[in-house]
């Protein structure tokens, strides 16, 4: 058979070199974290000591991870802040890491996850979006009123950039 073909036994060594090749990178593939949307700013920290319940009795109260409160939520700059919902990332003792949620129309933007209507309490008619480009950090007392939960489908798109829970 050889000698019909004589290239026959080079070009079944290639093909199977790139299945291989294929294979191998098909694989790994898989297990990276999810990649960010196009223009990302923002990283994925890794928060020591994390926890994915309360650390005890005394946490239950106050805004906790997936919920959307109303609170006074700092600038990008840092100077002064506005009241505004927001969603809860993480806990700590005295504050929270929350993303907020904007009414302007980011409906083409990358690092914007839209946000069902009324789901959350926030105006019927209205459409809104949680900003996922980055955390601010608000003191417990800036929190001013719960409003709602985050809806199962977005708070998967959250924790596949941010992470959530509890830091004692």
């Amino acid at each position: 058979m050889s000698n019909l073909y004589p290239g026959a036994a080079a070009v079944l060594c290639l093909l199977l070199a790139g299945l291989a090749t294929v294979l191998v990178v098909g694989m790994n593939q898989r297990r990276r974290r999810p990649s960010a949307p196009p223009h990302w700013t923002g990283e994925v920290q890794n928060t020591p000591d994390l926890h994915d319940r309360p650390p005890g009795p005394q946490w239950q109260e106050g805004p906790q991870p997936g919920e959307i409160w109303w609170a006074e939520v700092p600038f990008a700059d840092g100077e002064g802040g506005e009241l505004r919902p927001c969603l809860v990332l993480r806990t700590h003792r005295d504050r929270a890491d929350v993303l907020k949620i904007t009414s302007q129309d980011q409906g083409r933007g990358p690092r914007y996850v839209a946000l069902p209507p009324g789901d959350w309490g926030g105006d019927e008619g209205r459409d809104s979006w949680l900003d996922l480009s980055g955390f601010f950090r608000v003191h417990n007392t800036a929190f001013t009123r719960q409003t709602g939960v985050c809806d199962e489908k977005t708070w998967w798109q959250v924790r596949r950039y941010h992470e959530t829970g509890w830091v004692p």
